[in-house]
């Protein structure tokens, strides 16, 4: 009797879900039918796709606008017995098989803000929306506050600032703005270009000579004087004289064997000591580079809309400091006397000469993906923040292992400190060689410092790697899309102005507006003109006794034209 209950409630079950209007509940699974289900169905057209369902499916959810005959009213057509939206059809299949089955599962083809406005027209919480398709409909809102942000950062990394157009009322602001634009947007001409390419040029003349100066094929001999005391044959401590073999012809050189000694004409006694110095032509062409990025940052700054700006940018605060060594290296040459003096003087400064380097920043403007490499970085940073914790703790848990495993068995793991290194290095999986470990023990810790490691490494990178290529796409992406709106505003306004017949302002597009816009009262008069043109031409005619069937076309031509005309200016 029991068995025979439980099979009748069985089949009843799978026919209950058969019924039109059923769904499952989620939180008792079990079917819910309607009441109200009928056979009755409702066809909907969707942006030209054909939806059919039954009448009681759409009272699933009573909050929806789908659910209240009044909506429906507004969008029934009698002549084809349907419901017609010109709304997205595969957003409403979604929205569909939500009143279906109390489920709400979105399309991968869609994008979030279009689900949203159907959504919130079909009268669903997006909240509804299943986790599964949660955090793909979700991160279209990161994605796009992050393509915002880029697209900000862009424009205050490559447009440094717009001259009013009360500045450009005088012949100075004029020129200024034209030297702007020459030195911020090599693209804007051929000789900006050229220019471009020759800037790049010296910053690469100046860092090779940066480098050139350690290199022994760049560095020649120099005799250096150092004077000996009288009463003793202990070298003093202050040189007097950095002579070239030239200015020695006046000493008296001796050879011993312990150093080459010579006599001054007053009789005192020097050390000859040959010490290798850069040669004099890095010396010549770092000042040629030292004028040329001088003068450049000076024509820069007075031509500069934003002067206080200009001065604050990272950029050029990097250009300063990396002028300031040379500088004040060209003041030392000056004022001092001996290479010794020279030497002491300007040891500190050759290592600030590294921010040199830095110049190579100004490709930044010339090659994009540069810029996105580093913007990259920089909006990445809560990203390399934890994988420089997760990096910090298999470092330190690393080190701790192998230094009790290597302690009694070599002295290269004398303290956990010091195996600092050899963790960072394995993990890494450079392995310099160093330090490794001898032990059974240790050989376990390595091999399992190396395979986290990696898996660290491997699931940080693809993170960046993922915002490098969207930002990448993005902006490319983007500066074609600007070159193409500025080759077709200047085509439109090409055949607008050199066309014959009517002017037409729909040729003239977004420059147009901007164009005509900035004439101020000479738009309206334009307009005017036009209008009056159209009904002087119209009232000229009058009407017709012959061809009457002409005329009147003549007249509603006229009369489009004019309406047309109208339409264009309410857009303007």
């Amino acid at each position: 009797m029991s068995h025979s209950t439980h099979s009748q409630q069985k089949k009843s079950g799978i026919l209950s879900a058969l019924l039109p209007g059923a769904r499952i509940d989620k939180l008792t699974n079990k079917i819910i039918v309607h009441a109200g289900t009928s056979s009755e169905t409702v066809v909907f057209n969707v942006g030209g796709t054909r939806f059919e369902t039954y009448r009681s499916t759409l009272s699933a959810i009573p909050s929806s606008p789908l659910s209240k005959d009044s909506f429906l009213e507004k969008y029934y057509r009698p002549e084809h017995h349907d419901y017609f939206f010109d709304r997205d059809p595969a957003v409403f299949h979604c929205v569909l098989n939500f009143f279906r089955t109390g489920e709400l599962h979105l399309s991968t083809v869609t994008c979030g803000p279009v689900v949203k406005s159907e959504l919130e027209f079909w009268g669903v919480d997006e909240l509804d929306i299943e986790e599964c398709c949660w955090s793909r409909y979700s991160s279209w809102v990161s994605t796009l506050q992050a393509l915002r942000k880029l697209e900000d950062d862009r424009n205050t990394n490559t447009q440094f600032g717009e001259y009013p157009l009360k500045d450009e009322s005088s012949r100075y602001g004029r020129i200024c703005r034209v030297l702007w634009k020459f030195f911020i947007e090599p693209t804007s001409s051929v000789v900006a270009q050229c220019y471009a390419y020759f800037s790049l040029f010296v910053i690469i003349l100046s860092i090779f000579s940066f480098c050139a100066q350690t290199h022994s094929v760049f560095r020649v001999q120099e005799e250096v004087l150092t004077l000996r005391s009288p009463s003793s044959s202990q070298q003093s401590s202050t040189s007097v004289a950095s002579s070239t073999p030239s200015t020695l012809s006046n000493y008296s050189v001796h050879n011993s064997s312990h150093s080459n000694t010579t006599v001054g004409p007053n009789g005192d006694v020097y050390d000859v000591e040959h010490r290798d110095v850069p040669h004099p032509a890095l010396y010549i062409l770092d000042q040629v580079c030292l004028v040329y990025f001088f003068i450049e940052l000076v024509i820069r700054l007075v031509v500069s809309p934003a002067k206080v700006r200009f001065l604050t940018r990272p950029i050029t605060v990097i250009e300063i400091l990396a002028l300031l060594p040379d500088i004040v290296d060209g003041l030392i040459r000056v004022i001092t006397t001996t290479h010794y003096d020279y030497e002491k003087m300007t040891d500190g400064l050759n290592f600030l000469k590294l921010l040199r380097i830095m110049r190579i920043l100004r490709l930044m403007r010339q090659v994009p993906g540069l810029w996105i490499l580093f913007y990259t970085l920089r909006a990445s940073v809560a990203d390399l923040l934890l994988l420089l914790m997760f990096v910090s703790v298999g470092m330190l848990i690393s080190a701790s292992l192998v230094y009790f495993a290597e302690r009694h068995a070599q002295d290269d793991f004398s303290s956990i400190p010091k195996c600092f290194w050899w963790a960072v290095i394995t993990m890494t999986t450079v392995g310099y060689g160093d330090m490794s470990p001898v032990t059974p023990w240790g050989y376990l810790v390595g091999s399992i410092t190396s395979i986290a490691g990696v898996l660290m490494v491997g699931f940080a990178v693809p993170v960046l790697v993922n915002n490098f290529i969207m930002y990448y796409s993005h902006t490319t992406s983007t500066m074609q899309r600007d070159r193409q709106n500025k080759s077709s505003d200047g085509s439109n306004y090409h055949s607008a102005s050199s066309g014959g017949g009517g002017f037409n302002f729909s040729m003239l597009g977004n420059f147009g507006k901007n164009v005509l816009g900035s004439a101020g009262g000479g738009l309206d008069e334009l307009r005017a003109q036009s209008r009056n043109s159209k009904i002087l031409e119209m009232s000229s005619d009058g009407p017709r006794e012959h061809g009457g069937g002409k005329d009147s076309n003549d007249n509603e031509t006229s009369q489009a034209e004019i309406h047309d005309s109208l339409e264009v200016e309410a857009r303007l």
